[in-house]
């Protein structure tokens, strides 16, 4: 048991620092598995400029850091998916705001809010 919150960030960092290439693995296969369920194909939205926007926008170092903490639950697949040039590749169309895009069988399919 700990009784001061210094330390119990201590050793929550400690651990962190520890996963942090399990974390890492967690954080890429939580991805991919949200970019199959919205039929998202990661490979065309997972490029260099998206992953660039998403290290602005939550103040990471790098793409690794960012999958490390989708990977232990700072971050959210979710919350990733709404950057600049997420998943939703950023746009609206006649004022609704599009949630995910991507192709399935052949066919460009959008999910709109």
């Amino acid at each position: 048991m700990v009784k001061s919150t210094q330390a119990k960030n201590k050793i929550n960092q400690w651990f962190k620092n520890e996963l942090k290439e399990d974390n890492i693995v967690k954080g890429r296969e939580l991805i991919h598995a949200y970019c199959k369920a919205k039929a998202i194909n990661a490979a065309d939205v997972l490029t260099p400029k998206y992953e660039e926007a998403v290290i602005k926008k939550y103040g990471f170092q790098n793409w690794d850091s960012v999958l490390a903490a989708v990977g232990h639950g700072a971050l959210k697949e979710g919350q990733v998916r709404k950057s600049p040039y997420g998943f939703a590749a950023a746009g609206s169309v006649a004022g609704v705001a599009m949630k995910a895009w991507g192709y399935k069988d052949g066919k460009c399919l959008i999910e709109m809010d």
